[in-house]
């Protein structure tokens, strides 16, 4: 077996000065729709808790939108490698 290569061609290269940006789309798009739908809940929860009755109530909806949000960050961030480029001199 070879192993991974530096990076594949599914990946997308960006390079800004020193540093080299590697990420991975395998699973990218799935991690991004993750991570607007928890922030759509998130926005709805807060909205949903703008009656002072209603706080009380909707305050799991936001720890657990938070959590949600938090984990779907942690994913994308995941398939974010970056790495110091080689020095061409």
């Amino acid at each position: 077996m070879t192993g991974r290569k530096k990076y594949q061609k599914k990946d997308m290269v960006f390079r800004m000065g020193k540093w080299k940006i590697i990420v991975n789309k395998a699973g990218l798009f799935n991690n991004l729709i993750s991570f607007f739908s928890a922030a759509t809940y998130f926005i709805g929860s807060i909205l949903f808790s703008q009656k002072e009755w209603r706080l009380y109530g909707s305050f799991a909806f936001i720890i657990g939108s938070v959590l949600l949000l938090f984990a779907a960050s942690v994913r994308i961030v995941h398939h974010l490698k970056i790495k110091r480029a080689e020095s061409s001199v």
